[in-house]
């Protein structure tokens, strides 16, 4: 049996362990997030937390991340977005833009977790509710101030993981924020994680030793001066530049 062949049939028995090492991981942390919150405030402590749970979960997988573009993040607070493929996705941002403070959103089902939920929602993760548009807008209007506090978010245009590697179709929400708090949108798009925990699966990495994922930080699309009206220009301009970004990958 070749290296290659050994390490994929090492990697079935590994996905499984560590698999429930990570739920484990992911329950620990968020135990610690509540208790911590009681006695730690600021954006540090959030920041602590969030880039040590992320970086444990690269490690368990052999996870192979390499950033690009890092000259396009932006000294203000901004929005960012990316394509959302897997699971891995938040924890892969969050170590990809590493020297930043990231708070993403997650949908409202996630907060009803015992301790992960009340985990997240105490460093400041946005709460989404898919079906009460008007209820998240409020939310991300009432998020901006956050912005000038050091604090940037990173949200899913899409809404919802895709079945392929592929763009779906964007949601206003994230650019009407944008619009609204007239901040930076950078468009981030990961290669590669697609294959690590595709939509329906529940164990990561099957079959694959060390995957390998990029993160690709393109240049900034700027939102100031544009009324609501303009959002569709802003939201279709971000839109073409991660789709072309995705179609020159070769991972």
């Amino acid at each position: 049996m070749g290296v290659s062949k050994l390490l994929k049939a090492l990697s079935y028995p590994r996905s499984i362990l560590l698999g429930v090492v990570a739920l484990l991981w992911t329950l620990f942390w968020s135990a610690l997030t509540v208790i911590g919150a009681l006695f730690f405030k600021g954006k540090w402590w959030g920041d602590f937390i969030t880039r040590t749970w992320a970086r444990g979960l690269l490690a368990f997988f052999n996870i192979k991340l390499s950033v690009r573009g890092r000259e396009n993040l932006v000294a203000e607070g901004c929005l960012f977005t990316f394509n959302h493929t897997s699971h891995f996705d938040i924890p892969i941002a969050i170590c990809a833009l590493k020297d930043r403070t990231i708070r993403f959103g997650a949908k409202a089902e996630l907060f009803k977790i015992p301790f992960f939920g009340a985990a997240i929602k105490s460093i400041g993760v946005l709460e989404i509710h898919r079906s009460k548009r008007d209820q998240v807008l409020e939310l991300y209007k009432k998020s901006l101030v956050n912005l000038s506090k050091g604090y940037n978010y990173i949200l899913a245009p899409e809404g919802t993981r895709q079945f392929t590697g592929k763009l779906g179709t964007f949601k206003s929400g994230p650019f009407i924020m944008a619009v609204s708090g007239q901040c930076p949108v950078v468009p981030v798009v990961i290669h590669g994680a697609y294959k690590i925990m595709p939509k329906q699966t529940v164990v990561p990495a099957w079959g694959i030793w060390a995957p390998e994922v990029v993160v690709e930080i393109l240049p900034a699309v700027e939102s100031q001066g544009m009324t609501l009206d303009q959002r569709p220009e802003l939201q279709e301009k971000v839109r073409r530049a991660m789709d072309k970004a995705l179609l020159s990958s070769s991972i």
